[in-house]
């Protein structure tokens, strides 16, 4: 039985990838193979997002507020991969050994500061997690997503996170 983290969310709205779509790609994961999802974070937002997940995906485990993070890192060297978006506990897992695929909100286009490229700069270092991230910013996201909600992100589709994810639990 595989293990999947599931972290889903961050610093920033505009940088949460929807609940919708993670329920979407671990149900489509459930149907094929034998996995256990275990949702980590901290957090009111967390929180709030965990309980929209376990409507979809009741079976998961919500470790959200109810671990620390000595043993967020101990559940995390005990799984497989990694299913989040960017934000500090895809480094965690990154530094686990695990696999996975992280979202990222700054589109490959992006045209701004090379400081600022999340996923250029700050994607899993030395790490098989894979950055999915949109092709192109939308209007007036060209130096960056300036929405406080989720704008830019919704651009990734649940196919694209599933068929990545796939990827990697075939090799496993």
């Amino acid at each position: 039985m595989f293990k999947i983290i599931v972290n889903l969310s961050t610093s920033a709205e505009y940088k949460d990838w929807p609940v919708e779509y993670y329920a979407e790609v671990c149900n489509r994961i459930q149907k094929d193979y034998s996995v256990v999802f275990l949702l980590i974070g901290a957090g009111e937002t967390a929180q709030k997002y965990a309980e929209n997940y376990m409507k979809y995906v009741p079976q998961a485990y919500n470790l959200v507020n109810r671990i620390t993070v000595r043993q967020t890192i101990e559940v995390m060297r005990h799984s497989d991969l990694y299913l989040g978006g960017d934000t500090g506990p895809v480094h965690m897992a990154a530094a686990c050994g695990l696999g996975g695929v992280a979202i990222y909100s700054t589109s490959k286009d992006y045209n701004g500061d090379k400081q600022s490229d999340a996923s250029c700069w700050f994607a899993p270092w030395k790490s098989s997690i894979i950055v999915v991230q949109p092709d192109h910013a939308l209007p007036g996201c060209e130096h960056g997503c300036n929405h406080n909600e989720a704008h830019c992100i919704c651009q990734v589709k649940p196919d694209q996170v599933y068929a990545e994810l796939i990827k990697q639990l075939r090799v496993k």
